[in-house]
């Protein structure tokens, strides 16, 4: 019995390790993916997913007056539709970003976990991924409903990224990267609402006494092309290598803190007035604007800057919780 045994496992054996090779492959090739896209997770996946579902709720209430359970239920159960929907858009903006040789080398200074200079992939292997999955990314829109601003996002990326827009100076970069915020946030609300928006309708909500949603959205806009500075204060060697013209490198990095505090400051409390909230929309979006704005002076150091960054992030997605308050 033990010799037929151990002749079965030799006829198998062979087969049996080739599949868990390949296995093992997928795996090794599904973390690079999700490598590629780990740092924005914080910073685009959870916040654009988050604006999409709030918009959508505050949308219905603002129509209907409240949200019953259908309403409710439906946005909720499109929720792991609108992650992937700002995900599969974000990998291969990800992948664009990273694969440029300057950045492969700031990358190996700020983040060396990234898979290129890890040597987790090739060079060769990223420029396909990104043919690839810009295609998925494409049909994946087209399926589901926002390829507009799937396409919209592929031209920001190549802007930014084939010529140039990253480094002619801090203002267009924040610029393209506020525009490029703002197109995630509106797919991921056309998904969240299965259905496509009509700018030049009359307010967000229906109701006249509630301010737009292409207001909100261009104000959100200026908020990110204003303080997303937040971000290369912890890159700053990285930046000055690759010879990027961020903002603490072009007016230095005392003053780019200050100034970022000031605006920080100055949104915290019109967007709250804004909307018209009460004292829980202060209480929120305030505080952490203000606490952003305190730590981003007085913690200066790349470990201080990383906190005062997610936190930042935190702050902008209190942002999108406003016009579900300002009902109260």
């Amino acid at each position: 019995m033990a010799l037929k045994t151990s002749l079965w496992l030799d006829n198998f054996s062979p087969s049996v390790g080739f599949g868990v090779q390949i296995f093992k492959t997928c795996l090794y090739h599904l973390y690079s993916i999700w490598l590629f896209t780990f740092s924005d997770l914080k910073t685009i996946l959870l916040p654009q997913t988050i604006f999409g579902v709030l918009t959508a709720f505050s949308r219905i209430q603002g129509n209907r007056g409240a949200l019953d359970n259908g309403d409710a239920q439906e946005i909720l159960y499109r929720i792991p539709m609108v992650t992937f929907w700002v995900w599969i858009n974000l990998l291969p903006v990800d992948i664009h970003n990273q694969q440029q040789p300057d950045a492969i080398a700031e990358d190996k200074i700020n983040k060396p976990w990234r898979p290129l200079p890890s040597n987790r992939c090739t060079l060769t292997q990223a420029r396909y991924a990104l043919i690839f999955f810009y295609g998925i990314a494409a049909l994946v829109s087209y399926e589901i409903g926002p390829l507009r601003w799937s396409v919209g996002i592929m031209g920001l990326a190549t802007l930014y990224n084939s010529f140039g827009g990253s480094d002619v100076g801090p203002f267009v970069r924040n610029f393209i990267v506020a525009v490029a915020y703002a197109f995630f946030g509106i797919g991921a609300l056309e998904v969240a609402q299965n259905e496509a928006l009509s700018f030049g309708l009359q307010g967000t909500s229906g109701q006249s006494n509630l301010p737009s949603l292409e207001s909100w959205i261009i104000i959100l806009s200026f908020v990110i092309m204003t303080t997303i500075q937040v971000q290369d204060m912890e890159d700053q060697e990285g930046d000055r290598l690759k010879g990027r013209r961020s903002l603490p490198l072009q007016i230095g990095d005392g003053l780019t803190r200050w100034v970022t505090a000031a605006l920080m400051a100055i949104w915290g409390f019109f967007c709250p007035y804004f909307w018209g909230c009460g004292w829980s929309g202060y209480a929120i979006v305030t505080s952490l604007a203000y606490l952003v704005a305190l730590r981003g002076v007085v913690y200066r150091t790349v470990k201080g800057d990383k906190a005062t960054y997610r936190i930042w992030n935190m702050w902008l997605a209190s942002l999108y919780l406003i016009p579900l308050l300002s009902s109260e």
